[in-house]
């Protein structure tokens, strides 16, 4: 399948997407395949996002993200499963693809706000923010290498089982 673009530019839609799976989309082709209307306007909430494949950002865009796990996901450009969105207590990880060449590609989350979530093991790196992005800063997260901000650490999350993606935490889990 494809992908889509919620509501419309201007429009005063609220889209709340809650307890759904979005997988195997977008074919290797397009550009953000799941595109909100900005993070007061659409949400994506205990939702699995996995195993999409576009050229560039092979998932969400422009929304919030809360209590999701992403994994799976890749672009041959810039895989990056998510863009331009304010994410809380998200699991994003084991995401790759992409022109390693570019400074932009990564495997995790571009341009966006990130509180209480693991963002670990993407390829070829895990955040990339342009300059003057609307969403930036990184709290109380696991990042792989690691993150200037409050409360980050890089520890390996310990994920129960992710070769069977069991992303669960493991009762030694920081």
């Amino acid at each position: 399948g494809g992908g889509y673009i919620v509501g419309f530019e201007g429009s005063s839609t609220i889209a709340k997407f809650e307890n759904i799976v979005f997988e195997n989309n977008g074919g290797g082709t397009g550009n953000t395949l799941f595109r909100g209307l900005g993070p007061d306007k659409t949400f994506y909430v205990n939702s699995v996002i996995r195993n999409n494949s576009a050229e560039n950002n092979s998932g969400i865009g422009n929304a919030t993200i809360h209590g999701c796990l992403i994994y799976g996901n890749t672009g041959s450009n810039n895989s990056s499963p998510v863009i331009s969105s304010k994410v809380y207590s998200t699991t994003i990880t084991g995401n790759s693809g992409g022109v390693s060449s570019n400074a932009w590609t990564n495997g995790g989350a571009t341009n966006s706000q990130i509180t209480n979530s693991i963002i670990y093991g993407n390829s070829p790196k895990d955040l990339y923010y342009y300059s003057n992005s609307p969403y930036s800063g990184v709290t109380y997260s696991t990042i792989t290498n690691g993150y200037s901000g409050t409360g980050n650490i890089s520890s390996d999350p310990q994920f129960n089982n992710s070769g069977a993606q069991n992303y669960g935490l493991s009762s030694s889990s920081p």
